[in-house]
């Protein structure tokens, strides 16, 4: 609610919250009962992971399937990272973003599902080295392409619907009605990254996640922080974040690393380029409950809603950027599988049937065919003959032949 009313009080279209300090002096107070309620709820998850854990570890020694020492391994580049709850400003102000795109009942029940049920999706049931064998799998997502508009607008709208603090009522209501709903609000100037907020799931299955996010560019610009920053995508173009999901990080139910920003689709698929891409490595098992497409956790399940939720982020773009019927006519969805999803054709909106002109229409009415005896006794006037003892009435202007006998009465 107090983030709300501070929201309240950001004008439409401002880029970053202002007043850092006064929101955390406003705000932490209120959030001591929270914050407590977490440290306890992440406690009693810790207590039950080793209690269910350790006897299934024990088995699969037994029965020698474990590997610990390389599941352990594969988590140690995500192991100390930064301690979520040293940054509370950043998850205010982060907050703050998502309360103006949500509301106050939804960010409420958002943040309930945080606390209740992602430490353990993440830590039992994704990322779990006592149950699984763990090594890291790399998932690239690219949308289609964004070829029809200027690289420059859309990474700056881009940054707008994902970094801006308060946007136009508009915008607000379209991302709000998404599945998968962003905010990184930019950092303060003494450093690059900051926490960020992930809005995802539908009415019931609803929650945010935290994440370490870094900034590539400059705020309010298209310009790169540093010119030897680090990309490990070999097929981005233009790099605008860097999203670190750390191991201690209980609030995110992957761990790995991810970058997203533009792509020019090389090697594998030019048919994206200057798509937006996602590509992400993380640390997960081969159980078919996380690597199955069709599972509602694990990379799998992320590689198929990629694929459903860009088309409708690019369709966003580009009804910033070039208008509702635009966007409706481009508007491209892919044949989601596992590798790659190559893009499906875009579908006429006439129903594959090209339209006609307006042209007047000529009324033709079709003679119906008559029988021959019929037409026997209509004769070459086409009206049927009827036997009469009075001669037929000429036209006038037309004189009876001289020769022809005058009629008989």
């Amino acid at each position: 609610l107090m983030a709300r009313l501070y929201g309240c009080c950001l004008k439409a279209g401002q880029e970053r919250g202002t007043g850092r300090c006064r929101l955390t002096v406003l705000v932490t107070p209120a959030a001591v009962p929270f914050v407590f309620l977490a440290c306890v709820s992440l406690l009693l998850d810790y207590f039950i992971y080793y209690v269910l854990s350790l006897p299934v570890f024990v088995l699969r020694c037994l029965a020698c399937q474990a590997r610990i020492c390389g599941s352990y391994g594969a988590l140690k580049p995500y192991r100390g990272g930064p301690w979520i709850f040293w940054y509370l400003t950043d998850l205010w102000v982060a907050l703050v973003g998502q309360v103006l795109r949500h509301g106050v009942l939804e960010s409420s029940l958002k943040m309930a599902m945080t606390l209740l049920y992602v430490p353990w999706l993440k830590y039992f049931v994704n990322c779990n080295p006592l149950l699984y064998n763990l090594d890291e799998r790399f998932v690239q997502q690219i949308s289609t392409s964004t070829q029809d508009m200027k690289t420059a607008d859309v990474v700056s709208t881009m940054k707008r619907l994902v970094n801006r603090a308060k946007d136009v009522a508009e915008v607000r209501t379209n991302l709000d009605a998404a599945r998968f709903v962003p905010h990184y609000p930019y950092p303060p100037p003494s450093r690059d990254f900051a926490l960020g907020l992930q809005a995802g799931g539908n009415a019931f299955y609803t929650s945010f996640l935290a994440t370490h996010t870094t900034h590539v560019l400059v705020p309010e610009s298209s310009r790169p922080r540093t010119s030897d920053y680090f990309v490990l995508s070999n097929s981005c173009e233009i790099p605008v974040w860097r999203v670190v999901l750390w191991y201690n990080n209980p609030f995110h139910f992957f761990t790995g690393y991810v970058e997203a920003g533009i792509s020019n689709g090389k090697p594998s698929q030019p048919d994206k380029h200057l798509g937006i891409e996602h590509p992400m490595w993380l640390v997960t098992a081969r159980s078919p409950l996380l690597s199955d497409r069709n599972s509602n956790v694990g990379p799998g399940f992320v590689d198929r809603f990629f694929d459903e939720w860009f088309p409708d982020f690019v369709t966003l773009l580009r009804i910033i950027l070039r208008g509702p019927e635009a966007a409706v006519e481009l508007h491209q969805q892919v044949h989601s599988e596992d590798g790659i999803s190559r893009p499906k054709p875009i579908i006429d909106k006439t129903g594959g049937k090209k339209k006609k002109k307006n042209r007047p229409r000529k009324s033709r009415r079709r003679r119906r065919r008559k029988p021959q005896q019929q037409q026997e006794e209509e004769g070459p006037t086409g009206k049927k003959k009827i036997d009469t003892p009075f001669p037929p009435i000429e036209p006038r202007g037309v004189s009876r032949s001289l020769e022809s006998p005058p009629p008989q009465f």
